[in-house]
């Protein structure tokens, strides 16, 4: 363990973090949105934006149903944009967005962040002076670590350090090149140099080169990438939001198109090559083709892990133990208000899979060979939207995905969503709007809103009603649900605002009960609600907030959490975050979630549940131009147990002191 510890304290050393614009993505995520909406932005939606941030669209060549799906444009702020455009012609600067007649400043600032205008001063640029001029230039590294130490560490059973750290390191131009390589190395893991099996010291690697272009060659993209295409059916890359954010643009995928892969999750994307040319004006034709090594349980069956984790000899054996290769390709045609795609991907393991569960429509995947094909759909009229994929996979099961985007006058927006996936659906890459984490054995209806009364005033919302015609996991036959949720903002003054949230679900579940040979159902209800304020005074921001969740399925459970954040800076160069909190739930059902700020690029939505207190600081200092240190200290105090955790996690004590730090220097 010794020799561990002294690796990773080498690696920081010798891994200097270097940053040059990383900074302002944060700064303009933050101005584009305010910041009681900031705060509920989960991982996906922050990726999300970023990622438009770094691969924006020429503002002369977005559509209207684009600035409706990507932007959530209403229908009057459309109306308002294509009046501009016919009344003075191109763009020749994103700041004319400004001039454009009701438009807000946030939504101007959104726009413009994720837009561009031809430069033709760039365009004369040769490739190797436009390498020198990157709009993102970053190495950022992260450290961390828990005390009381794990008694897996303990007792040995984890072979590497108590800590882990990452390395992120991105040279961009957006719409032109990017260049990025990702180090990572999870608690307990060990470094493991060995290119014969591609280990290169850290437990996961990650790295791609693409450059764009706007000729008959669009794109070329080596290394780790994913594809986007059509609602997500086949190709479901990239950061699709899915039910729980925006209700309006959280459904509908306006985007498809191959985008490098910078997450540190050790799964879910291709490891190879893709190429994209467009032979004529209205098409596109991408082409790709991906081979990685996958971790997988190798006995008597084959079972794929997921989880990346290689901390211990058994972790450790089941590495890289086969092999997935995948080709795949992607058809795209547009015709002014319409657009059509065709996607086609054909994959291939080294092993038979046999995922050794119960396989009577467990929907899950069987055998070698698993092969996609959809064609989806994408019309604009007036103030509706249209989007529709329908694919069939090599088992002989269909999906279907409609749904209608309308966008109503004086704010009011509405999305219809109907999806039918069939229990012998099955997609490796698939990731479509659903309830269940496969796109698969589903069916549903989802409606959501949202209406804006101003500036002053936002009300927005959905309710999905699902069912899972065949048993799934821990359910013996098929089961149904609905599931609501809503949220609202009011300004009261220029530094006030209030918010209140609401959700519940109500979905049927199958339990084993001593007395009975066979499973009950019984219905499982949740209820969630949180309200608070947020409130400005010059440097300082104070919010407080409430928590409740009220939950029945066996048994009755309750949980509250009460929290007061606050957010000051201190000097110039001096900003603190900080949050106390108390939490009380009966047990783990009534658990409740809730935001913490991190490091940069690092998001926090840790569970509460049992009964303490949680408390964090958050300090950012800027030593100089060129030097930047963010620390990060969490103590979680528990009133209810003596122990935190299980298994090998588990913790002797009441209390977890968690640090993290983070280091840049600016070129």
């Amino acid at each position: 363990m010794k020799k561990s510890i002294v690796i990773v304290l080498l690696t920081l050393k010798v891994f200097v973090v270097s940053a040059q614009s990383n900074d302002e993505e944060m700064l303009w995520l933050q101005s584009i949105f305010q910041k009681d909406k900031m705060e509920i932005l989960t991982p996906k939606e922050v990726d999300y934006w970023l990622s438009f941030h770094r691969n924006p669209k020429n503002l002369n060549k977005l559509k209207a149903w684009e600035l409706q799906t990507l932007f959530g444009l209403t229908y009057d702020e459309v109306q308002s944009f294509q009046k501009y455009k016919k009344l003075y012609g191109a763009f020749v600067s994103t700041n004319e967005l400004n001039r454009i007649e009701g438009w807000n400043e946030s939504l101007t600032r959104r726009v413009k962040a994720c837009t561009y205008v031809s430069n033709f001063n760039e365009e004369g640029l040769s490739r190797k002076e436009q390498l020198k001029a990157p709009d993102l230039h970053y190495s950022l590294s992260n450290f961390g670590f828990s005390t009381p130490i794990s008694k897996g560490f303990l007792q040995d059973h984890y072979l590497g350090a108590p800590a882990y750290f990452q390395q992120k390191l991105l040279w961009s131009k957006r719409n032109n090149y990017s260049f990025g390589l990702t180090l990572q190395q999870d608690k307990g893991e060990v470094w493991d140099w060995n290119p014969s099996k591609r280990h290169f010291g850290f437990d996961f690697t990650s790295a791609h080169l693409s450059i764009h272009n706007d000729g008959f060659l669009q794109q070329l993209l080596v290394g780790d990438f994913q594809m986007i295409g059509g609602q997500g059916l086949v190709f479901g890359g990239g950061y699709f939001l899915g039910k729980g954010g925006d209700p309006i643009l959280n459904i509908t995928r306006a985007v498809s198109e191959g985008r490098p892969y910078t997450s540190v999750t050790e799964s879910g994307f291709f490891r190879g090559g893709l190429v994209t040319v467009k032979p004529i004006s209205n098409v596109k034709l991408t082409l790709m083709g991906s081979y990685k090594n996958i971790d997988a349980y190798a006995s008597d069956t084959t079972r794929v892990i997921n989880n990346g984790l290689h901390r211990t000899t058994k972790e450790i054996e089941k590495r890289s133990q086969i092999t997935l290769v995948s080709v795949g390709s992607r058809l795209e045609s547009s015709f002014n208000a319409l657009n059509i795609g065709c996607n086609f991907i054909t994959s291939q393991y080294s092993n038979y899979i046999d995922p050794g569960v119960r396989k009577d429509s467990l929907s899950v995947f069987e055998g070698r060979y698993a092969t996609n094909f959809s064609v989806d759909l994408n019309y604009y009229w007036r103030n509706l939207s249209f989007f529709s994929e329908v694919a069939r996979s090599n088992f002989g099961g269909m999906a279907y995905l409609f749904s209608t985007y309308v966008s109503l006058k004086k704010g009011f927006d509405l999305v219809f969503s109907f999806r039918d996936y069939a229990h012998n659906y099955v997609s490796l890459f698939g990731n479509a709007l659903s309830e269940s984490t496969n796109t698969t054995n589903e069916e549903g209806f989802y409606v959501g809103f949202k209406w804006k009364k101003g500036k002053k005033f936002l009300l927005e919302g959905y309710i999905d009603l699902y069912s899972f015609p065949f048993s799934t996991y821990r359910n013996d036959v098929g089961i149904e649900g609905v599931e609501f949720r809503g949220r609202s903002k009011l300004k009261l003054k220029n530094n006030t605002s209030l918010f209140l949230n609401f959700s519940t679900f109500e979905r049927g579940k199958y339990i084993t009960k001593e007395d009975y040979f066979k499973s009950v159902l019984i219905k499982e209800i949740s209820q969630k609600l949180s309200l608070g304020a947020i409130i400005e005074d010059h440097h300082i921001t104070l919010k407080p907030q409430v928590q409740f969740h009220f939950y029945q399925g066996e048994e009755k459970s309750f949980g509250y959490l009460l929290a007061q954040d606050l957010s000051a800076q201190l000097f110039d160069n001096l900003k603190l975050d900080t949050r106390i909190a108390y939490f009380s739930t009966d047990d783990y059902n009534s658990r409740l979630y809730s935001y913490e700020k991190n490091l940069q690029y690092v998001f926090s939505y840790p569970p509460y549940y049992g009964k303490g207190w949680k408390n964090y600081l958050l300090l950012k200092y800027r030593l100089s131009k060129k030097l930047r240190v963010i620390a990060r200290w969490s103590y979680t105090f528990y009133h209810d147990r003596e122990v935190i955790g299980s298994g090998w996690d588990e913790i002797e004590g009441n209390a977890r002191h968690d640090l993290a730090f983070q280091l840049k220097v600016n070129l």
